[in-house]
């Protein structure tokens, strides 16, 4: 009888070592899943959590730059000299300013709008010539571009002029 014990635990040793191996060349790869969480109530269908996707944080655009005096000049002094270049009188331009040259005159200032003067000198071969100032609207245009326009409120169709 201990013969007949000892062969059996033999062959069943042998049938335990040799199973992983034989399964193992027949077993298909795992696939991960992710599991969900699930409850089982008393008698009834199992009911499990649904996943939530994490939202997606876009960042905020970033702010405008604020203008500054030097871009205002020379957007001022730009409009100053595409106007004279189109009068035929024209024979100087630039922009006025306050106290001192990197100052632009303005009658009203924010962050990101300004409203400034400039001028134009006119010699039409009458003397006196003539001086005209302009009033130029100077935004900011997206982050940090520049656009403006001539304010046709000012004076008289947007031109004040006087002799000099």
């Amino acid at each position: 009888m201990k013969k007949h014990v000892l062969v059996a635990s033999v062959a069943i040793l042998a049938l335990v070592v040799a199973s992983p191996a034989m399964a193992s060349s027949h077993a298909k790869p795992a696939t991960a899943q992710i599991a969900k969480k699930c409850k089982k109530k008393h008698g009834k269908k199992k009911k499990c959590k649904k996943s939530v996707p994490v939202p997606v944080v876009t960042p905020p655009p970033p702010t405008p730059l604020a203008l500054t005096s030097s871009e205002v000049i020379n957007q001022v002094t730009l409009k100053a000299k595409q106007y004279c270049d189109v009068d035929v009188d024209c024979y100087n331009y630039g922009y006025y300013y306050t106290g001192s040259p990197g100052t632009p005159y303005c009658v009203s200032q924010t962050t990101y709008t300004w409203v400034c003067d400039g001028w134009n000198d006119e010699d039409n071969g009458v003397d006196p010539p003539a001086e005209c100032e302009f009033r130029e609207v100077v935004e900011r245009d997206g982050y940090n571009g520049i656009k403006s326009h001539q304010d046709l409120s000012y004076g008289s169709g947007g031109w004040d002029c006087f002799d000099i």
